[in-house]
């Protein structure tokens, strides 16, 4: 090499601010200079330790053949468990030769070591013992051959803190480094937890991309950063692709580093470990030709051979030719930075462990430089037939053929799989240079599903979704290997080539005897044959005809009612069944707080007994508007934006109202608050129900849970705020600006609300519900709906677990043959009603649609039922909102009653009704409505006669009795009706009466979730409007207060008992037999 080629350059420049600032090296603790008397460090003395000696046994050089077989030798005693580590079988009859050494307390003449330990257990310099420190510098030479004669060595103590050491003095917090695309994930960790980002460059099979080095260098864009000015990589045998970078291409990548300045850290613990040829499936591993300092000669070369100018920081390590527990390792490169690194150790580090140095560099010491390369020659054969048997597992696991250096995998002839299935290629592979590891590609875009999740979803989310799938089919199977994507660097600009659409796994064939390797590679090739073998055409059939709804007598689930069931209840349900609760929360949270607030309203802006109740009634009719509205958009669009809409406007308008400043401006607000409040029930409800397992059902009624701890809150928020912040209720005349308790009230609610719709989109991803879309007639991505939420629930993927035996299954009975469920004695609703098949028919002739609906529940074996469930409805709305409208305000006419007394009354009233959540059945709503009734009357008797105990107690009893009733009629209800066919989807209009009585909406409430609207699919529109309960019940009661302040609880008292009349006159046996006779059998989703 000439001259020009030898001299180094300086790469100063190339120091981070923390190697800058670090002094010149004061070696602490080390040994004394001879002759002089040590008085320096807090030194042991070498006589007070208790180690006296330690015996070294070791493998010689020769231990292990060039050419194993299957039956290797193996030692006895100290060391047998390293041979056996290696042989799949070990030898009964041949023991490897064994030889020791002695570390003793002090040297004396004619010791075979070097070491002693009164240095290897004392303190010792940052570069560690002097004879170790020569000993790997002759090693070096011998075998990197530095191109630049300026070049040093430091011993380290292991290549992860080298590595970090480097990061260190290179590299300033920000800045980035390039490295593959597929790099070590210990170094990626250590880089990003240090606040180093790595930049990908593409890699193929002879190593880092020069060409794309260059590339990315050219194309930096400053506005990231700075461009990277330093690469890792491994120069030997690569973790985790098994490749061997050319010796080429090590030139081309060094002549872009010193076009671009750059420092190359060759992390290469993996050097040693070529193996002296390619795999041959077949061949035994051939006896060598070349002697070891031929063999060491051949290697591929360091970087560090072609670094005349100190460019390359280069990281040994003896953890894969000793043992890694010592860790103990050691630098290459140029004094510039091996400087800084050394005063690095010092201030961060100190010195590398005395014991490691003197243990396995006294063992490299006994081999000398060519027992040492003998020895890690051995090695290197015992992982090349390693690498054999485990390509070789694969061979006989499946069809393998070869494409270039590829070796591309399809199931085997003789397996299960379809015709179809076994023309794909399952996976591909590289097989590996050396080392320790192969680098399987598996070919997640010719899975059968792979095509409609990316449409769906996107490339990326279909190979998560996959990948995940199969990770843990390998794991259940008793296999564990390291996903690919540890290893992967992040590639925003996609330069590299990468691409979305495979999944990588590492294979470590490193230990372990030979017949678990091979068990491994059949048992993951086995796995991979059956995750291929899925063929979906039939249920995807099945789902494009909606040809799900027939069934038996045994089991009249349709297969998605099944499949859902399998599915169970896991912690999707859960979640959504949560957040599902504070749409009802909010719904009534924010009914009573309009409620509390209307005296302070009427108060502010002096508004007259006759017309304070349209505060209420304009909400009421928002809500009205707002279950169409958000239920047409959620039968629309999907339930997802109604989902998260309803409370996100609930939320903006609520905040808006406690900024109005007229009563009209408040009206128009609380409108605009009622049409987003008023979808919430009606759509969450619904999202639940089709989310459900049918034996988990009954868990639906747990939201009217969070329906009674709405007006908790309200009136809990209330008490706090309102009272210190309103006119009293004696003054005749309230000064605005001192009454704004109730404008605080609404803030907070909005403020609550806001929260409630953040916890929706942080916590939880709503999938789109299944039943919708099929009904949509979007099957595909229904199948993948599903597959999402047993991904969510940490089960094992449906669709993958549908094999063709259970996809035969699918295929059902005609609908003309399916068996009728009769309900209590009513008639099935009739066939010759027009429904609509799909979402997709939502936007024909809506009248049309709406005189089928009616028809629907009029027919002679319906109407009477139809009439009493109505009547039920309207009575109990329009009894409940008059008296819980006007509570606050009738309490606060009693005498010597004060603000914060009356709503005392009032949050005791909402914690009173709390229990009755949890009750059912049709005597419990006949019961409580009367009794509520029965409470109506105490009431008036605890205002007349001023009996404080007495109000509060009916106001506890009224507050029981009414959310029992609600209770009760929101879950009896649906149970009443059925439609032959046994549906799946319900549209989001199970709209409750006491927001509005349009016979759709009626209608709609009866209808079940998961059982009744197979061929509705579309959404209710409003056609004609009846009275409604809750638009009429504040105006009414307003008008009441003129003949009376006990006039619209009498109102509300004699409704009550009309409302319960209604339901007596039901069948009690009303949906049970429909609910024993469609009860599933339990079923776990594997």
């Amino acid at each position: 090499m000439s001259e020009k080629h030898r001299s180094a350059v300086d790469l100063s420049h190339h120091l981070s601010d923390i190697a800058r600032g670090l002094g010149s090296r004061v070696e602490l603790g080390g040994p004394a200079q001879p002759g002089n008397i040590n008085l320096d460090g807090g030194v042991p003395d070498v006589e007070y330790l208790p180690i006296e000696s330690i015996t070294v046994e070791y493998l010689k050089p020769a231990a292990f053949p060039l050419a194993p077989t299957d039956a290797l030798p193996h030692a006895s005693g100290m060391f047998g468990w390293l041979s056996n580590i290696f042989s799949g079988k070990a030898s009964k009859t041949t023991e490897a030769p064994v030889g020791q050494f002695v570390i003793p307390r002090r040297l004396s003449p004619g010791d075979e070591g070097v070491y002693e330990l009164s240095t290897a257990l004392e303190y010792s310099s940052m570069k560690g013992i002097a004879v170790g420190t020569k000993l790997i510098e002759d090693w070096a030479q011998t075998v990197h051959k530095p191109a630049s004669e300026d070049w040093t060595t430091l011993i380290n103590v292991g290549s992860s803190a080298a590595w970090s050491s480097c990061l260190t003095i290179l590299l300033n917090p920000g800045e980035f480094f390039l490295t593959d695309r597929f790099a070590y994930n210990g170094a990626l960790i250590l880089g990003r937890s240090r606040g180093f980002e790595a930049v990908a460059v593409s890699t193929d099979i002879d190593g880092l991309s020069a060409v794309d080095l260059e590339h990315v260098l050219a194309n930096w864009d400053e506005k990231r950063g700075k461009r990277p000015r330093v690469i890792y990589t491994q120069g030997g045998i690569h973790n985790p692709l098994g490749l061997l970078i050319s010796a080429q291409r090590k030139k081309d990548i060094y002549d872009v580093m010193v076009r671009y300045d750059l420092i190359l850290v060759e992390d290469d613990p993996y050097y040693f470990q070529q193996a002296a040829a390619p795999y041959s499936r077949g061949k035994p591993i051939e006896k060598p030709t070349l002697s070891d300092e031929e063999w060491l000669d051949n290697l591929i070369p360091s970087f560090l051979r072609y670094d005349y100018q100190g460019r390359v920081i280069r990281l040994d390590t003896f953890s894969k030719s000793i043992g890694p527990g010592g860790r103990l390792g050691f630098y290459t490169g140029s004094p510039i930075f091996l400087d800084k690194l050394t005063s690095l150790h010092q201030t961060f580090i100190s010195f590398p462990s005395g014991l490691s140095q003197a243990i396995y560099l006294g063992t490299v010491h006994q081999y000398g430089q060519q027992g040492f390369t003998r020895w890690i020659r051995g090695l290197t054969a015992q992982y090349e037939l390693r690498r054999k048997w485990t390509i070789d597992a694969l061979y006989d696991s499946l069809d393998i053929h070869t494409q270039g250096s590829y070796f591309i995998a399809s199931a085997p002839s003789q397996g299960v799989m379809t015709e179809k299935s076994r023309k794909t290629t399952l996976l591909s592979f590289v097989p590996p240079d050396g080392g320790m590891f192969v680098w399987l590609n598996i070919h997640l875009h010719n899975h059968p599903r792979y095509d409609a999740l990316s449409r769906n979803t996107s490339p990326s989310k279909a190979k998560e979704i996959l990948s995940a799938e199969l990770s843990s089919a390998i794991l259940r199977g008793g296999v564990t290997m390291r996903a690919g994507e540890l290893f992967a660097v992040a590639d925003p600009e996609g330069h590299s080539g990468s691409g979305e659409e495979s999944m990588f796994l590492r294979a470590s064939f490193s230990s372990g005897p030979q017949e678990d390797i091979v068990k491994g590679m059949h048992i993951f090739a086995r796995v991979l044959v059956q995750f291929f073998d899925i063929d979906l055409t039939a249920f995807m059939s099945a789902l494009e005809h909606d040809d799900l709804g027939s069934g038996n007598l045994d089991d009249p689930r349709s297969q998605l009612d099944k499949t859902i069931d399998r599915i169970g209840m896991g912690r999707y349900q859960w979640a959504l069944l949560f957040l599902c609760g504070f749409g009802w929360l909010a719904d009534n949270m924010w009914l009573q707080a309009i409620a509390i607030v209307l005296p302070r309203v009427q108060a502010h802006y002096s508004v007259p007994d006759a017309y304070i109740g349209l505060t209420s009634s304009v909400m009421f009719a928002g809500m009205m508007l707002g279950a169409v509205g958000w239920g047409s958009c959620s039968d629309l669009w999907g339930r997802s934006v109604a989902f998260n809409g309803t409370l996100f406007f609930t939320a903006v308008f609520g905040i808006g109202a406690a900024f109005t400043t007229s009563y009209t401006g408040l009206a128009v607000v609380l409108f605009f608050l009622g049409s987003a409040i008023g979808g919430s029930m009606p759509t969450d409800g619904t999202i639940i129900l089709e989310h459900m397992p049918q034996q988990k059902m009954h868990l639906v009624t747990s939201l009217s849970i969070f329906f009674s701890a709405g007006s908790v809150v309200a009136a809990a928020i209330a008490l706090l705020v309102v009272p210190q912040n309103s006119c009293s209720v004696a003054a005749s005349v309230c000064d605005p600006t001192l009454n704004n308790g109730w404008k605080y009230l609404l803030a907070a609610m909005g403020v609550l609300t806001l929260v409630m719709f953040i916890g929706r989109i942080l916590l939880f991803r709503l999938h789109e519900s299944p039943r919708y879309l099929v009904h949509a007639g979007r099957p595909s991505e229904a199948l993948e709906a599903l597959q999402m939420i047993a991904l969510y629930n940490g089960s094992s993927n449906l669709a993958g677990d549908l094999k063709l035996e259970n996809v035969e299954d699918l295929s059902v009975q005609s609908s003309d043959s399916a068996p009728t469920i009769r309900n209590g004695g009513y008639e099935p609703i009739p066939d010759d009603i027009d429904f609509a098949e799909s979402g997709k028919d939502a936007e024909g002739n809506w009248i049309q649609r709406w005189i089928s609906r009616v028809k629907l529940v009029l027919t002679p074996q319906w109407r009477r039922t139809s009439l009493l469930v109505w009547g039920a409805w309207c009575g109990m709305s329009l009894a409940y909102t008059m008296f819980n409208v006007f509570l606050p305000k009738l309490l606060e006419t009693s005498k010597a009653q004060t603000i914060r007394g009356t709503l005392t009354d009032v949050l005791i009233y909402t914690i009173g009704g709390c229990p009755g959540a949890f009750a059912s059945r049709r005597w419990s709503l006949a019961g409580s409505t009367l009794v509520t009734a029965g409470f109506c009357i105490l009431f008036v008797f605890g205002q007349k006669l001023e009996i404080g105990i007495l109000t509060q107690l009916s106001t506890i009893g009224v507050g029981l009795a009414s959310t029992t009733m609600w209770a009760v009629l929101y879950g009896w209800t649906p149970e009443i009706f059925s439609v032959k066919g046994e549906g799946q989807f319900l549209p989001v209009h199970l709209e409750f009466i006491r927001h509005i009585q349009s016979e759709e909406l009626l209608v709609a409430s009866h209808l079940r979730s998961l059982e009744c609207m197979s061929r509705f699919g579309t959404t209710y529109r409003v056609a004609d409007l009846h009275g409604s309960g809750g638009i009429t019940a504040p105006m009414l009661g307003g008008f009441l207060l003129l003949v009376s302040r006990a006039a619209p609880v009498y109102a509300s008292m004699v409704v009550f008992v009309l409302a319960a009349t209604c339901v007596l006159m039901l069948n009690e046996e009303e949906g049970e037999s429909k609910r024993k006779t469609r009860q599933p059998q339990q079923s776990a989703f594997p």
